[in-house]
């Protein structure tokens, strides 16, 4: 083999090794982008279902308010029946007035009034 001839087989040699070099530079470099579009990809699957939970926190949390402000309500509204019922048993069974039945039991007396128009249910 002349001089030549193995020149230009290391020149074909040394192609073809920055050919292979380039090759493989690109499918890395294809590879990485592929694994960054995945990742964002799964990182934004994520983020939405932390944002669904976070909303269905929020909404069990509105509902629970909800219910406790209507067991509140009920609840006031029970002890308001039970002073009514209070003081009517003061009223027959103590032969008290009202408003002694309702001084008895320690009604406020700026409610007295709200009582009285509940015994004779005006509301």
């Amino acid at each position: 083999m002349n001089n030549k001839s193995k020149k230009k087989e290391r020149n074909d040699s040394a192609d073809s090794a920055n050919n292979r070099a380039e090759v493989k530079r690109m499918c890395i470099t294809e590879f990485n982008k592929q694994k960054f579009l995945y990742d964002c990809r799964r990182e934004a699957e994520e983020e939405r279902e932390r944002a669904e939970r976070a909303e269905a926190k929020a909404r069990d949390a509105e509902a629970e308010a909800k219910n406790a402000k209507a067991e509140a309500a009920e609840a006031r509204k029970n002890a308001e029946e039970e002073k009514i019922t209070f003081i009517r048993n003061l009223m027959k069974n103590a032969h008290m007035s009202a408003e002694d039945a309702m001084k008895n039991i320690g009604i406020n007396p700026h409610d007295f009034q709200k009582y009285a128009d509940m015994l004779l249910n005006i509301n």
